[in-house]
Parts: C-alpha cells; sequence; structure tokens
C-alpha cells in the first residue's frame, strides 16, 4: 500500500497544479486514515498479548455472574469469556428469548450445557433491574459477579437543548437507574450472605470530565457520569464488596454503529478487546482495582507489559 501510494505521488508530479492538489489530499486523508488503522490492529495485538497475561492466572471457578446486556457486543464477548474461565453466567437481554438462545449458544459452544441461563428484563422499568438480581440469585443460587455493561445510546446524535424529557428519562433509566437498582440489591445480598463480591461498571471515556463537548452526545453521557459517581458512593460504603469502573475505548458495536462514518469504524478496536480489563478487574487483588476508573487501552498495555516480562522471565532472557 505505501509503495501504491509512492507511486501514485510520482504520477501527480506530471499533473496540472489543481489536480496535483486534489489528488495530494486525497493522498494525505488515506495516509491519515492507515495510521489511525495501524493504531487500531496495534491495540489488537495488546489485547491479545493482555488475553495471555489472563488465562495463565485468572480462575474463575464456580463464581456466579451476572452481566447486563450481554446478548451482543461488548457483553456477548464478556459472557463467553467468563464461561470459558470456569463462571456461571446470567446472560441478560431485554428479550427472555433471544437471552436464552444466546445462553444455549454459549453451552453449545463451550461444549458444557450448565455454564450459562439467559434471563430477560426490560431495564427502563423501574423494578426490573431489582427483579433481574432476585431471578439471578434464585437461578444460580447466589452472586458473586456483576458486570453493569447494559447502555443505550440514540442512533442520532443530538444537542441536549433538542432532547425531549422522554428521551432523556429514558436514557437515564437503562444506563444509571437500572444499574443503581442492581447494584443495591447484588451488594444488599453479598452483605446478607457474607460474600466478598465484585461490581464492575461500565462507563465511557465521554464520561471523562475533558471529553465534555458538542457533539451531541450528552444524554448518553450525562448518564454515564451519574454511573461514575454512584460507583464512587457504592465502593466507599462497602468494606468488603470490591467495585471498579472500566472505560472502555470506542468500541464497534451495533448500538455506536450509526454515529460514526466507515472510515472511522475502521479504526475502531471490536468487542473482544475489552475482556482483559475486564477480567482483570473481576480477580485482582481488591487492593489494586477497589474504587477506582480505569481506562481501557491503559490497563490492557500495563498487562501486555506484565506478560511480555513473564514470558522473557520464563525464558530465561529476564
Amino acid at each position: 500500500m505505501v509503495a501504491a501510494m509512492q507511486l501514485v505521488a510520482y504520477y501527480c508530479t506530471q499533473m496540472p497544479t489543481q489536480a496535483r492538489l486534489l489528488v495530494g489530499l486525497g493522498l494525505a486523508a488515506t495516509r491519515k486514515l492507515l495510521e489511525k488503522v495501524r493504531e487500531a490492529t496495534q491495540q489488537r495485538e495488546l489485547a491479545s498479548i493482555a488475553q495471555k497475561r489472563l488465562d495463565s492466572s485468572c480462575s474463575l471457578q464456580a463464581s456466579r455472574v451476572l452481566i447486563t446486556g450481554s446478548t451482543r457486543g461488548i457483553g456477548l464477548a464478556l459472557a463467553h469469556a467468563f464461561a470459558r474461565h470456569g463462571a456461571r453466567v446470567a446472560v441478560h437481554g431485554r428479550s427472555v428469548a433471544q437471552a436464552r438462545s444466546t445462553a444455549a449458544q454459549l453451552c453449545s459452544a463451550l461444549g458444557e450445557g450448565s455454564r450459562a441461563v439467559g434471563l430477560g428484563a426490560d431495564l427502563s422499568l423501574p423494578g426490573s433491574g431489582k427483579r433481574l438480581v432476585e431471578h439471578c440469585i434464585e437461578t444460580l443460587k447466589g452472586l458473586d459477579i456483576v458486570i453493569n455493561n447494559a447502555a443505550i445510546h440514540s442512533p442520532q446524535r443530538k444537542a441536549i437543548w433538542a432532547t425531549s424529557c422522554e428521551e432523556m428519562h429514558e436514557v437515564i433509566n437503562v444506563n444509571l437507574l437500572a444499574p443503581f437498582e442492581i447494584c443495591a440489591a447484588a451488594s444488599g445480598s453479598m452483605r446478607e450472605r457474607g460474600v466478598a463480591g465484585r461490581i464492575i461498571n461500565i462507563s465511557t471515556g465521554a464520561a471523562r470530565p475533558q471529553n465534555v463537548s458538542d457533539n451531541g452526545i450528552a444524554t448518553y453521557a450525562v448518564s454515564k457520569f451519574g454511573l461514575e459517581a454512584m460507583s464512587a458512593f457504592l465502593a466507599a460504603e462497602n468494606a468488603d464488596i470490591t467495585v471498579s469502573t472500566l472505560r472502555p475505548d470506542t468500541i464497534d458495536t451495533d448500538m455506536v454503529a450509526p454515529l460514526f462514518p466507515l472510515d472511522h469504524r475502521l479504526r475502531m478496536l471490536p468487542a473482544q478487546s475489552v475482556v482483559p480489563a475486564v477480567l482483570y478487574l473481576a480477580t485482582a487483588p481488591r487492593a489494586e482495582v477497589h474504587g477506582k476508573v480505569f481506562e481501557q487501552l491503559q490497563l490492557v498495555e500495563q498487562l501486555a507489559r506484565e506478560q511480555r516480562v513473564q514470558s522473557a522471565a520464563l525464558s530465561g532472557f529476564g
């Protein structure tokens, strides 16, 4: 590809000025896109290395895990990973039928018939989060890890002054109030049963104060600001339950696909790239993760460095 661009650049010298300008702009845009795609490829490679670090040390045998929004995207990738590492996973979706179908496919892929169960709940409805936790505890006979991943985002960018109260309520209900109900119900049950459980809340880079912008994502970002604040208070109030928050990079999922042009989506990371970071938050010593907010890319790079050091030591070059 680089050689082809150099050849095009050479022939540009034979063109009229206006044509050279147009081709030059095209080459600059292509070069920029290639650089971004190369960065995304490097991040995928780091995620793969980090995954090896977790595969060698991560044990979730017999853990009971609820992952909201796990019939697709990030949640589905996490469901597969946790089940593969020995956990019993409650797959959640808005549709009971879809959740059960996804759980059945997961069990079939792993060759184990009881590794996952499907639970349905419409998290936009008040009380649904609490009922989901109760159903999960009844089905799995307990609960050790909760991952609040389910979220919604308008398919269109919209300024806050153009957003209706109904739209804001819907996003807040799913992205903040449902996680609140889930965290409250799960932590209450864990405390009663003496379970030193874990709660992992999935946020977004849009919740960084320095990322406040006029990009038309205020509704979604506001809900995630609230989620991070709730995580902080939940961590402060729990002496035994470990609470942490992850901000994934922009991931190529069905939810965000309508918001970005194709060239931008080519630079995005797949849902699988989030897996190493969440597995780490689910298994790392409490002191390393409790009450903290982690950036996906920084955490994955850290895990990849540790894996390289470990590999070098084992091979005798450390």
